[in-house]
């Protein structure tokens, strides 16, 4: 086992060095030939190299017989921008000014040199190396390292005869696998499941069998008979929301990255990146396009998320539940379970983006650890490694899923020393291989350099923030309008964080009050920690969008319902020791966290992305009832019933002996409370109406507004036109004007221009007098751009209207 984890490992690290094959693309371009300018936008913009071949001639005329000064003899960008643009990019620039030449490289000077009387050549030569000024062979001027100039096209202003110019695109990234690559990844693979393989063996022989739910028997027909409905409404609400939810901010832009492949050679961000690829993230664009060839209809490439958020649903409900503790076996967790999963993953989920992938593979991450503990066995350990590693090659959030290691290590560490069967040496080699293998879907066809380069253009472009702008993200979440925080992204995050302040308070209080609602503390405590860790994660990613919240879907849905169980009224009794005063205290502060975070979310817009706000119930307002705001009236009445409790909590605790709390079990507090606390809702009861409520209003809206529209673009249009074959997307709907010349309304006659003109601006008296329908405008004001100060007159000219307009 040492030597197979061994030589995965280091075929895994050689493989990002492996040579890689790519096409070598140059652009040559005489002037005398092509003209006077030629465009040559190139993406990156910087070439990897590039040589100009310039006469001395071209600096003694022009095409009328002289050069003016600060003649452009070449440029790769144009050599008269508009002076109220915004800074260009820096390109090459070769000018002539009375015999002086100059030639710069953005705003670094390359070098001067005054031009002989004599016939001569000058040449320009960047590299990454540098960036030298030949002149006849001999260098007059040079700058070291990197330099090279933009290249937007090629440009003179003088007689092209002579000037030649080479330019060798930077094709790094339209690169493929090579034979030795692929051979190093073949062997990286083999190898490691040799070693788990080894693993699964001694597993066998020291591992336990681990019961499927609790104590007692747990026949397998209840288990699938029980949530079979619940399975129904999840998946036939995310196949709903599939066909007409909204879309992302940046389907669009990734579907049009995926369509270039063809051109590129390679998955490159053209939008934001200079189309550098998203190396070493995003290798499921590759499993996108392959997804594509066979339809580039919106329904059909939001499929595969769909699957995943099924994926997602199974592992909450068939592993995580079960693991989490008895209550998984009461008849309500099921419907618990699916409005907490449907509330995380509709807002977030449903689109191209990476979020499901990284979702799905966090969970995934956390089941295989829980068996490794429950079972006592070290293989799931591996399989989570390597399911780690593949979720952080999809994009910088997937590093959450290594949080699950972080939270369950001393149950990790405790697990492998007490296997004696493990050598250490074995047991490292193969723990380093296995999360090596994510360097495979990192550099799969990109060399280091590649890569390298790639990660220097995306820190360097707009829009990376560092660690320290993270309170944007919260910001973006509670802004009142802000398409970054609607409601339906508020509800399961602050409901999420307050459901973690609610496991982290019950630990305190005791482990033994979690197992008194049928939770199982460890497993429990370890989801409360991984949530925590991941939004601390949160703070490496470039960009601080709200979406990312979306990586939480999985084991944020978990926490949710641990949460909702240990507040349902019997938890808040088991929760408070069974002391009645405790209890009563504990649910007023239940309701007043609800209420407050509830009223937060409520506070929020139903509104989404462009188009998909369109004609929407509330989507430019909070929620309203009876024309008033929803979120203030539910934040009052939770204060309300909370101040009751609590007013009640201190009555009570006046009558007992010494002021304190009566002590007595579960079931005389659960009869003390048989008066008018019952009809007082639980935390838990609040807090799931508050879940059900925004999946019921994210569907519902959506249904509606694509039966009240049935005209114009909605997702459910789009899905039905793709069903049918015909569909364009949005230029379906969008009217252009053939001829922007027709239908031009006739002017009045000159006489009745003039009649019509003395009762102006009053419109509604020149129609009367006029007699028909006419239509015009004037008006009168200062003329203070005339530097007159005088009055001024704008106006158009009267034309007839026909009997329909």
């Amino acid at each position: 086992m040492l030597g197979l984890g061994a030589v995965s490992l280091l075929a895994a690290v050689a493989f990002p060095f492996a040579p890689v094959k790519t096409d070598q693309v140059t652009y040559r371009w005489s002037g005398e030939a092509a003209g006077l300018a030629a465009a040559l936008p190139l993406m990156p913009y910087h070439p990897r190299s590039l040589s100009a071949t310039i006469p001395c001639a071209m600096a003694d005329t022009v095409g009328d017989g002289t050069v003016g000064d600060g003649t452009v003899l070449l440029s790769t960008t144009p050599p008269r921008p508009d002076p109220a643009a915004p800074t260009g990019l820096g390109g090459l620039r070769v000018t002539a000014t009375g015999g002086l030449v100059e030639v710069r490289s953005g705003q670094r000077l390359v070098g001067t040199r005054r031009l002989p009387s004599a016939g001569c050549e000058l040449v320009v030569r960047s590299t990454p190396e540098s960036t030298v000024l030949l002149l006849d062979g001999e260098r007059v001027g040079s700058i070291e390292g990197d330099a090279r100039p933009a290249v937007a096209g090629l440009f003179t202003e003088a007689d092209p005869a002579g000037l030649a110019v080479e330019v060798v695109s930077e094709a790094s990234f339209q690169s493929t696998i090579t034979p030795l690559k692929a051979a190093l990844a073949v062997v990286c693979v083999l190898a490691l499941l040799g070693a788990l393989w080894l693993l699964w063996t001694l597993d066998r022989r020291h591992g336990r069998r681990v019961r499927r739910l609790r104590s007692g028997r747990w026949r397998s027909r209840r288990l699938w008979s029980r949530w079979l409905p619940v399975d129904a409404t999840v998946v036939g609400a995310l196949a709903l929301w599939g066909l007409i939810g909204p879309i992302t901010v940046d389907d669009g832009y990734i579907s049009g990255m995926l369509r270039s492949r063809e051109q590129n050679g390679f998955i490159g961000n053209v939008y934001r990146w200079l189309n550098a690829p998203e190396a070493p993230f995003g290798w499921f664009y590759e499993l996108y396009h392959a997804w594509g060839q066979l339809s580039w209809s919106a329904p059909w490439l939001r499929l595969p998320a769909t699957v995943l958020a099924i994926v997602c649903w199974l592992l909450l409900s068939r592993r995580l539940l079960p693991r989490l503790g008895r209550f998984a076996a009461l008849r309500s967790t099921p419907w618990v379970a699916a409005a907490a999963f449907l509330a995380w993953w509709l807002p977030f989920n449903t689109g191209l983006r990476s979020e499901p992938w990284v979702a799905v593979g966090t969970l995934a991450v956390f089941c295989a650890l829980e068996r490794a503990i429950a079972a006592r066995t070290v293989l799931p350990v591996a399989i989570g490694l390597v399911l780690a590693s593949a979720t952080l090659a999809t994009s910088p959030t997937g590093i959450v899923a290594f949080t699950p290691f972080l939270a369950a290590l001393p149950a990790l560490l405790r697990l492998v020393r007490a296997r004696s069967d493990l050598g250490w040496p074995a047991l490292l080699a193969v723990a380093a291989a296995a999360p090596a293998t994510g360097l495979l879907l990192m550099f799969a066809d990109q060399s280091y350099a590649a890569v390298a380069e790639a990660t220097r253009i995306r820190s360097e472009a707009p829009g990376a923030l560092p660690w320290f702008y993270e309170y944007l993200r919260y910001s973006n979440l509670l802004t009142e309008g802000s398409v970054e925080g609607p409601l339906a992204r508020r509800v399961p995050v602050l409901l999420t964080l307050a459901a973690v302040a609610a496991v982290a308070w019950l630990v305190w209080a005791g482990r033994r009050r979690l197992a008194g609602s049928g939770i199982a503390a460890g497993p429990a405590v370890r989801l409360a920690v991984v949530v925590p860790l991941a939004l601390g994660l949160f703070t490496l990613a470039p960009t601080k969008w709200t979406y990312h919240f979306g990586v939480l879907a999985g084991v944020g849905s978990g926490l949710l319902v641990v949460a909702l169980r240990a507040f349902r009224p019997r938890g808040l009794t088991v929760a408070a020791g069974g002391r009645p005063v405790a209890r009563l205290r504990l649910h007023a502060v239940g309701l007043l966290v609800v209420g407050v975070l509830g009223g937060l979310a409520l506070a929020g817009y139903n509104q989404w992305p462009f188009v998909s706000n369109r004609a929407l119930t509330w989507g430019t307002v909070a929620p309203l009832l009876l024309g008033r705001p929803v979120s203030k009236p539910f934040l009052v009445a939770c204060v309300v019933a909370a101040t009751v409790l609590l007013v009640a909590a201190a009555w009570r605790a006046s009558g007992t002996s010494g002021g304190g709390d009566a002590s007595g079990g579960a079931g005389d507090a659960a009869r003390r409370r048989s008066g008018w606390s019952r009809w007082l809702p639980s935390p838990a009861a609040v807090a799931l109406a508050v879940l059900v409520g925004s999946v019921l209003l994210q569907v519902g809206t959506f249904v509606k507004s694509s039966v009240e529209n049935p005209d114009t673009y909605t997702m459910a249009n789009d899905s039905l036109r793709s069903v049918r074959g015909g569909s364009c997307g949005l230029a379906d709907y969008v009217y252009a004007e053939p001829d922007p010349n027709g239908g031009e309304l006739p002017k009045v006659s000159p006489d009745e221009q003039a009649t019509l003109d003395g009762f102006a601006p009053s419109t509604r008296e020149a129609l009367e007098v006029a007699g028909q329908a006419l239509t015009g405008w004037q008006a009168t004001g200062a003329a203070a751009a005339t530097g007159t100060g005088g009055p001024a007159t704008a106006s158009t000219p009267w034309y007839r209207l026909t009997d329909a307009q």
